[in-house]
């Protein structure tokens, strides 16, 4: 039935299109005269109102409707009522407005024209009493079934006009000039225009579930305004009403809108109703123009722009959903840039999308919801000026996942805020310079709502730069703050960044702030823990290279099958992707090798040589896994390498990824070296160097080979290779079946692992490190320079390692503690070798144990009983198992060092008589262990053919074929230890306490059982959801690393062989996503001691604030200037010293008036604990330019207490120390012989209840001085304590209102005694009277005067007093010497 009516409409419209004019017509009200020919009609109205109604008002395509009215305000209704639509094909021209009303429907064709002053088409009534009185009131008189106005026509209407479509629902996609006029759709039951008011169009009533709109067709609609089209005017209103959804889209707008600034009137674009708003195009409005968007849900993917010269506001206002997918600008090139305000429950812009108000000054910009998600980017920045102000507050939830906020500015950068205000808003404790760099600087702000958690994502970047003064970072909540993201604060000086909670905060690294001197950073969680090199944080998953796997970040190796090329064949079960891995230390190259061993089949089988996979990445997040080229035997592509036949092995990239060596374990038959080719297959291993054009792997060459024993079998060599063993006849077998390799940064150094077999007697091994230099970043010239091994005599002759560059660690190594490789056969010492970027770190694992052949357990490797003729001599149950730490003197690898081993067992040594595991008579194996690997740590067992391999050893092709492996991060200061990969596995994490490796500490260590994906279920023999098993490799930095799953069967374990392979990217610091491996539930905050030393060295002002505890575990040292301030509601623990050239403050038992928070506080005493470091015996030392150190009393926390400072040795220049709980006793001082003053003699030195020092550099010295110096027996005495012995002078002991403590103590001041003359008989009288005078008398006279000054003191002027000799108090009390002083306290005198 529809098909026939829609035939009908069409038949019908073919006619009349060429021939319709309006007929039917009967005046209503005006006076009209009404001409017409066969293509034109013209309506004379002599009124200035007319009401025409019509039987049928259409124009046919190239007919003419022109109205000629009185005037611009002259107005005619034209009402049809025959109950057909009206359809608009040609021409309708007028001077005044014109109204066509039609419940039926409205149809503008694409051919029609509308001109004329003002137009409105509308399918809802509009009553004669109503139009008369100019009440422009339009309803329905059919409230069920409503129709609607469709135009694909032009409508222009002139300046200070209106063209007003209204309906049960409005199409637009035509256009529509209202120049400088206004614009109205409206969609609803009842629709009311005001004519002059400022709102130009209101639904009074909307529509609701039971009314029914369909267009000209009778089609059901499926939103209630389209707009599609174009229009243009001053002020452009779209508005539904409060509709109940009963359509998808209540407003959609694919086309565009243009609102332009009318003289005195500013441009104005007004969308408003519920349901949904949909805008894919683009709503303009220019010169200080508004757009005002209000609807229940919204969703914009166009463009929303009020950008100009004088840039307008945005105010965007969503009862539901707000979806930001396009952009919102309000930009100015040459003055301030706009207003824009975002309001919803729920705000989410998408990843490319840009809110933007740009200007000389930036505009504001201010999101405000319950839940806000942001990937997108917002932008306030200064051009010539100041940046702007981004406020982003939620009631519930902010997380921001890959977000670019930026307020910069050329003088000043900017204020953002997000989750709050400074502190939240709270009134709380804070210093001037804080007041003043985030609060006043600012002026008059908006108030904002604080959000109970924010989360920012490491993807995200918060920028406040400036050319001289950075702007002002605030990130605030009321319950939990995650920081991840990277903070740029940059500038000449200044800049201050709050990261703070009321509650908790999970901040994890100063790392990815960026500040400069004089700025201001302040964090506040619940703990505070300042720790050496991080990794204790939480890592995630962010892809995987492997067999099916397709998430965002993943690479399916089965999409590349075709591709890849080569002899691979993917189901060949034992492909073993990830058998080796290296990252390029900056996080953006990716080398993959590939053993390829076939299923059941050790050396004797053809095997396939292996390939080698580059990736590349476009960022340190793994985004995007490109495969650039590959090498492999035969290879030809434009990045592929032909590796000639090469047994591959392992694989070491530098730190920009253009430079690559990999070994091999043997050279297959026909392999072509130098343009050699090679007669038949050879047992050497070796290395080959690689060099590419660029960062791309883009045209991959080979540059030499470095091995052994070349010459034996007449390989040509050229000046890029190295025959590391040339004229050492001794040595006739092969290195073994597995070479590691490491890197430098530029790829001039080089070191690799060597296993040597000689043919004497015992097969004995002699095996090590060779260090080799290039004489540039091309690989050319290599050279040997330095071993590192046994073997300078006994079995092991001929080796030389008494260079400077060499170090021999054996069993009769010249220095005892550098024994370690005491076993007579092969240990496998460096199965793994890792470098550091500056070659002046070596790490070496060292995992092998042969007792007897039979393969041992995990831990303890080799239990055999050591015996001499059948008698017991030793029963140790010693392994080799260890982690070596080597370093460097230069980058030369000149005066190579033991520093010590990461073992599982304690140090000890062995001495062995006789035994097949041990060389006889020798005392060896002396670690300088750092035992912090679980004695349970599984060390696995490496086999012949250089597999390392499970402890439950079967064949060491096929089950659990897993690996221990190691990784180091580029700076040296990162160790990551993997267990072999079975059930009882752990990643163990490990720092140091400097660059030489010192004090190695486990920071984290992960459980990998379950964490990705599940095991096979029922499958016992494989394990195939372990991190461990293939290689690991680490950035520069240590957060990124990427793991080697040769075992790895796809993502649904779909495949039934023995290891697919392939590799997992991780990074530390996200927190997003299932695949978290940590719950991050602590509400510990770990401080990365080197981050935190480099924003103080860069003078940058740090405030810590917790409300529980602050925990120093690892020396500070800084040059800088920045000031430290430590602020703990409970303890502040100092595990370790601090020096600093700046200050140091340090609170501790903080108060609730300064932001504690009770729930959040511990219960327990408050300390301050700078005594003794963990062992007990070292002393802890507080260095700064001025340090303040208060206990407060907990006021206001509900279990608050406070307990005591605990010193060791200070050392500043200026400085206090305080607590609430201070009070004095013990202290005594001395009697006197009356002296007329009121100095004291302290006799015992008191002590201060709540300070305990320690060691004998700091002590409490006394002070003390009499009330009175009057005489007395039991005179009033005040003793002052201090603390003395650090560099300036004596510190005040105070309470907290800085009074200093002080004790009350007595002692007596006794008379002088008379002396009698002893002068010669001829003295004379008055010269004894004089000297009687020095005693009581002389009080007397002082006393008497006293009185006589008091009596006319009121007569005496102040400005008198001040210029005299002496004041009141001082004649009343000071001690007058002598007589004669008395005179003058005399009148003449005041």
């Amino acid at each position: 039935m529809r098909v026939f009516i829609t035939l009908i409409i069409t038949i019908f419209y073919s006619c009349f299109v060429l021939a319709e004019l309006p007929s039917g017509n009967a005046t209503i009200a005006g006076d009209i005269t009404i001409t017409s020919n066969d293509q034109s009609m013209t309506i004379q109205q002599q009124s200035d109102q007319a009401i025409i109604e019509w039987n049928s008002f259409n124009i046919g395509e190239n007919n003419t409707v022109t109205f000629n009215q009185p005037s611009s305000s002259s107005s005619a209704l034209n009402r049809v009522i025959s109950g057909n639509p009206t359809t608009l094909a040609g021409s309708l021209n007028a001077n005044g407005k014109v109204y066509v009303v039609n419940e039926n429907g409205v149809y503008f064709t694409p051919t029609s024209t509308i001109n004329a002053h003002s137009f409105a088409a509308s399918t809802l009534a509009l009553s004669n009493d109503n139009f008369l009185n100019n009440i422009f009131s339009f309803s329905s008189s059919n409230q069920s079934s409503l129709k609607s106005v469709i135009n694909k026509g032009s409508i222009t209407t002139l300046d200070g006009g209106f063209t007003a479509l209204l309906g049960g629902a409005i199409n637009n996609e035509g256009t529509i000039n209202a120049n400088l006029g206004k614009v109205g759709l409206g969609a609803g039951k009842e629709i009311a225009l005001d004519l002059s008011g400022d709102k130009f169009l209101q639904v009074a009533v909307p529509l609701d579930t039971a009314s029914t709109v369909v267009d000209n067709e009778g089609n059901t609609l499926d939103s209630l305004i389209s707009h599609s089209g174009s229009t243009k005017g001053n002020t452009i209103e779209l508005d539904v009403g409060t509709a109940k959804n009963i359509l998808s889209n209540a407003i959609n707008i694919p086309g565009s809108l243009i609102a332009n600034k009318a003289e005195q009137q500013k441009g104005k674009i007004i969308l408003s109703g519920s349901g949904t708003i949909k805008i894919d195009g683009s709503l303009k409005a220019t010169s200080t123009g508004d757009i005002n968007i209000t609807s229940d849900t919204l969703s914009l993917g166009g463009t929303i722009d009020v950008s100009d010269d004088l840039p307008g506001s945005i105010t965007i206002t969503s009862k539901g959903e707000l979806s930001v997918s396009g952009s919102i600008l309000a930009d100015s090139q040459n003055n301030t840039g706009g207003t824009i305000e975002l309001t919803s429950p729920s705000i989410m812009q998408m990843d490319k999308s840009l809110i933007s108000a740009n200007g000389t000054n930036g505009g504001s910009i201010a999101l405000s919801g319950n839940t806000i998600i942001s990937s997108g980017t917002l932008s306030s920045n200064g051009s010539t000026a100041k940046g702007g102000r981004i406020d982003i507050e939620g009631t519930n939830s902010i997380r921001l996942l890959s977000s670019d906020i930026t307020a910069s500015g050329s003088q000043q950068g900017g204020l953002v805020r997000i989750g709050g205000a400074f502190q939240g808003g709270y009134d709380l404790t804070r210093t001037n310079e804080q007041e003043e760099t985030f609060v006043t600087r600012w002026g008059n702000v908006p108030t904002m709502e604080n959000v109970n958690t924010l989360f920012i994502n490491d993807g995200s970047t918060l920028n406040i730069e400036s050319d001289q003064t950075p702007g002002t970072l605030i990130l605030w909540s009321d319950q939990e703050t995650t920081m991840l993201g990277h903070i740029n604060a940059m500038g000449l000086q200044g800049g201050s960044v709050e990261i703070s909670s009321k509650d908790t905060l999970r901040y994890l690294g100063l790392q990815n702030i960026k500040m400069v001197e004089g700025g201001h950073l302040l964090l506040d969680p619940k703990n505070i823990i300042i720790s050496d090199t991080a990794g204790s944080q939480s890592w995630s998953l962010q892809g995987v290279i492997g067999f099916d796997y397709t998430g965002s970040k993943d690479y399916d190796l089965n999409s590349s099958e075709g591709s890849l090329g080569g002899t691979v064949v993917y189901s060949d079960t034992n492909t073993r992707i990830g058998s080796s891995v290296a990252l390029s230390g900056n996080g953006k190259n990716l080398a993959i090798a590939s053993v390829q061993i076939p299923t059941h089949c050790g050396w004797g089988c053809p095997r396939q040589t292996g390939r080698i996979l580059l990736f590349t990445f476009d960022d340190t997040d793994f985004s995007n896994a490109t495969l650039r080229g590959q090498l492999y035997n035969g290879a030809s592509g434009s990045n592929d390498l032909d590796t000639s036949g090469m047994y591959m092995r392992n694989v070491a990239l530098d730190q920009d990824g253009d430079r690559l060596v990999y070994s091999f374990d043997a050279i297959r038959r026909n392999s072509v070296i130098n343009d050699y080719t090679v007669g038949t297959a050879l047992s050497i291993p070796g290395v080959r160097t690689v060099k590419f054009d660029d960062t791309n792997f883009s045209n991959p060459q080979h540059v030499g080979i470095i091995g052994t024993r070349f010459s034996s079998f007449d390989i040509p060599l050229t000046s890029n290779d190295l025959d590391m063993y040339a004229g050492e006849s001794e040595f006739t077998s092969s290195w073994g079946h597995h070479v590691d390799v490491a890197l430098n940064a530029d790829g001039s150094r080089l070191a690799l692992t060597y296993q040597d077999f000689t043919m004497e007697t015992n097969l004995q091994q002699r095996e090590g490190i060779n260090l080799i230099s290039f004489s540039d970043t091309n690989f050319s010239s290599p050279s040997f320079t330095g071993r590192i091994g046994k073997g300078n005599t006994g079995y092991m002759q001929g080796i030389d390692l008494t260079g400077s560059h060499s170090l021999d660690i054996g069993y009769d190594a010249p220095i005892e503690n550098n024994r370690i490789m005491w076993r007579a056969g092969g240990s496998y010492f460096g199965w793994d070798i890792e470098l550091s970027n500056d070659a002046t770190k070596l790490v070496v694992l060292h995992n092998y144990a042969n007792c007897s052949n039979s393969y041992a357990n995990a831990g303890s490797v080799c239990n055999s009983v050591v015996t001499t003729s059948g008698s017991v001599v030793n029963t140790a149950s010693k392994s080799q198992n260890a982690i070596h730490l080597f370093t460097f003197a230069d980058s030369n690898f000149l005066t190579p060092t033991y520093v010590g081993a990461i073992t599982s067992e304690n140090d000890s040594s062995i001495t062995c008589q006789a035994t097949q595991s041990c060389y006889s008579g020798n005392s060896g194996y002396l670690y300088n262990n750092s035992k912090i690997l679980p004695e349970t740590f599984d060390w696995g067992h490496v086999v012949s053919g250089g597999y390392n391999t499970a402890s439950s050893y079967t064949n060491y092709w096929t089950e659990k074929v897993h690996h221990v492996t190691i990784a180091l991060s580029g700076d040296g200061t990162r160790l990551a230890v993997s267990g072999r990969g079975s059930d009882d596995s752990r990643l163990h994490l490990i720092g140091f306490s400097d660059s030489s490796f010192g004090n190695p500490e486990i920071k984290q260590t992960i459980t990998p059982n379950g964490t990705f994906k599940s095991k096979i279920s029922g499958n016992t023999d494989y394990y195939q959801t372990q991190y461990a098993g293939g290689a690991m490799s680490m950035d520069d930095t240590g957060k990124m690393l990427v793991i080697g799953t040769p075992m790895d069967l796809g993502y649904n374990n779909s495949n039934t062989g023995y290891g697919l392979g392939g590799a997992l990217l991780l990074k530390e610091n996200i927190l997003s996503g299932g695949y978290s491996y940590t719950d991050s539930s602590s509400d510990d905050v770990i401080i990365n001691t080197t981050e935190l030393k480099n924003l103080l060295d860069a003078n940058v002002n740090v405030t810590l604030q917790a409300n529980s505890d602050i925990t120093v575990n690892s020396a500070i040292t800084t040059t800088g200037t920045g000031t430290l301030s430590l602020h703990a509601g409970r303890d502040v623990d100092i595990n370790k010293s601090i020096s600093t050239s700046g200050n140091l403050a340090i609170i501790a038992s903080d108060t609730s008036s300064n932001n504690v928070v009770s729930a959040q506080r511990d219960s327990g005493t408050g300390d301050i604990l700078a005594a003794y470091e963990s062992d007990g015996t070292t002393a802890i030392s507080l260095t700064a330019s001025d340090l303040d150190i208060t206990l407060n009393n907990g006021s206001g926390v509900t279990n608050a207490s406070m307990g005591d400072i605990e010193l060791a040795t200070i050392t500043a220049t200026t400085g206090t120390i305080q607590s609430a709980n201070f009070s004095a006793s013990g202290a005594g001082v001395s009697d006197k012989t009356y002296d007329g003053n009121t100095s004291a003699t302290v006799s015992n030195t008191g002590s201060v209840s709540g300070l305990t020092l320690v060691g004998s550099d700091l002590s409490v010295v006394n002070t003390a001085s009499f009330t009175s110096s009057t005489a007395g027996s039991a005179k009033d005495a005040t003793v002052d304590y201090d603390l003395s012995g650090y560099l300036s002078s004596a510190m005040d002991v105070t309470d907290t209102s800085s009074t200093a403590i002080t004790e009350s103590v007595t002692a007596a001041i006794t008379e002088a005694s008379s002396s009698s003359s002893s002068s010669s008989s001829n003295n004379s009288s008055e010269d004894n009277n004089i000297a009687a005078v020095t005693s009581r008398d002389q009080r007397d006279i002082v006393e008497n005067m006293i009185g006589d000054i008091n009596k006319i003191v009121p007569f005496v002027s102040v400005d008198a007093i001040v210029g005299s000799t002496i004041s009141l108090q001082l004649a009343r009390e000071s001690n007058i010497q002598s007589a004669p002083n008395t005179e003058g306290l005399g009148i003449q005198s005041l």
